[in-house]
C-alpha cells in the first residue's frame, strides 16, 4: 500500500493521463456529474488553503506594481502575440481558439497545482483572484479591439461562483487551524496525495460530457489535439522568460497559474460566441490541461531550479 501511495505522488502525470483515459472510454452515463465539479473544486482549495500565510497574501498585495506587470505580460500580451503569430502563420481558426485560452485567467485550481510543484502558493491564489476580476472586461475589450468579435461575459455570474470558491475553503482552513489544528498536523503528509487524487476525479468529470464528441471523428480531433499540446509547451516556454528575475517559488507560481488557466470558463464562451470548431479546440485543451504536469515538472526541475543556482 505505501509503495502504491509513494507512486501516486511520484507519477503525477500518469495518475491525471489515466483519469483522462477512463474518462474517455468508460463515460459514467450521468447528466449531471458536472455538478461534482464545485465540490472538488472547493476541496482542493481547502487543502491548499491550509498551508497558506494569510500575511503572505497581504504582502502579494502591497507589490501592486509587481501584479500588474506579470498580469500584463502573461494575460494581455502573450495572448496578443500568440493571436497575431497564428494569424501569420496561416491557422485563423487555431489563433482564435488559443487567443480565447490565452486570455481565461489563472486557473482556480491553479494553487493546488503550484502546491504539488513546490511553488509560492501565496502567490498562486492572488494571481487568480485578480485574474478573474478582471477577465470580464478584459477578455471583451481584447476581442473587441483584435478579432472583432463581442463576447459578453455573465459578471454578477461569476463574482458569485468566485466567492463560493474562494470564500468557503477560505472559512473552512481558518476553523480547521485554528480549532483541529492537531488534525491539520496529523495529516499534513497526506494532503499533497488528497490533492492528487481530487485532481484526478476532476480530470474524470471534466471529460466525460465530450467523450463522444472526442471519439466519434478521431482523425480530425488528433491534429487539433497535437495544437493544443504544442500551445501549452509554448506557453510554458513564455511564461518561463517573461518570468524572469522572479526568485524560483515565485516563478514557479507565475508560470504554473499561467499555462494552467480556467479553461472551462474557455469552453463556455467558445460554444456561446464563437464557431463550433473553435469550441472543439478548447474542448479539446483540456486534455494537455491535465497531461502536462509530469511535463512541467521534469521543465521545472531541468531549468527553474538551475536558473538560480
Amino acid at each position: 500500500m505505501h509503495r502504491f501511495l509513494s507512486f501516486i505522488q511520484s507519477h503525477v502525470g500518469v495518475v491525471f493521463c489515466s483519469a483522462l483515459i477512463v474518462g474517455l472510454l468508460f463515460p459514467i452515463p450521468w447528466k449531471d456529474i458536472t455538478s461534482l465539479l464545485m465540490p472538488l473544486m472547493i476541496f482542493l482549495l481547502y487543502l491548499s488553503f491550509l498551508h497558506v500565510d494569510t500575511s503572505h497574501v497581504v504582502a502579494e498585495f502591497q507589490r501592486p506594481w509587481y501584479l500588474v506587470r506579470h498580469i500584463f505580460l502573461q494575460y494581455v500580451l502573450l495572448p496578443i502575440l500568440f493571436f497575431f503569430g497564428l494569424r501569420l502563420a496561416g491557422f485563423p481558426t487555431l489563433a482564435t481558439a488559443v487567443f480565447l485560452l490565452a486570455c481565461m485567467p489563472a486557473g482556480l485550481g491553479s494553487p493546488v497545482f503550484t502546491g504539488i510543484a513546490n511553488g509560492r502558493i501565496a502567490t498562486s491564489v492572488v494571481l487568480s483572484v485578480l485574474t478573474h476580476i478582471l477577465v470580464p472586461l478584459s477578455v471583451p475589450f481584447l476581442f473587441w479591439a483584435f478579432a472583432d468579435t463581442h463576447v459578453a461575459i455573465d459578471i454578477m455570474g461569476m463574482a458569485q461562483k468566485l466567492a463560493i470558491l474562494i470564500g468557503i475553503p477560505v472559512v473552512l482552513a481558518w476553523v480547521s487551524r485554528y480549532f483541529f489544528s492537531h488534525i491539520v498536523v496529523a495529516t499534513k503528509s497526506y494532503h499533497k496525495l488528497f490533492s492528487i487524487i481530487a485532481l484526478a476525479a476532476v480530470a474524470y468529470v471534466v471529460i466525460v460530457p465530450y467523450s463522444s464528441t472526442i471519439l466519434h471523428d478521431i482523425f480530425t480531433v488528433i491534429p487539433l489535439l497535437l495544437g493544443t499540446y504544442v500551445f501549452f509547451v509554448v506557453l510554458c516556454v513564455s511564461s518561463f522568460f517573461l518570468s524572469f528575475g522572479t526568485i524560483p517559488q515565485e516563478r514557479i507560481a507565475i508560470i504554473v497559474s499561467r499555462i494552467y488557466m480556467n479553461n472551462a470558463l474557455g469552453i463556455v464562451l467558445a460554444a456561446q460566441f464563437l464557431p463550433p470548431d473553435v469550441t472543439l479546440i478548447t474542448i479539446l485543451s483540456e486534455i494537455p490541461w491535465f497531461t502536462t504536469f509530469g511535463l512541467y515538472l521534469w521543465f521545472q526541475r531541468r531549468f527553474i531550479k538551475a536558473d538560480h543556482e
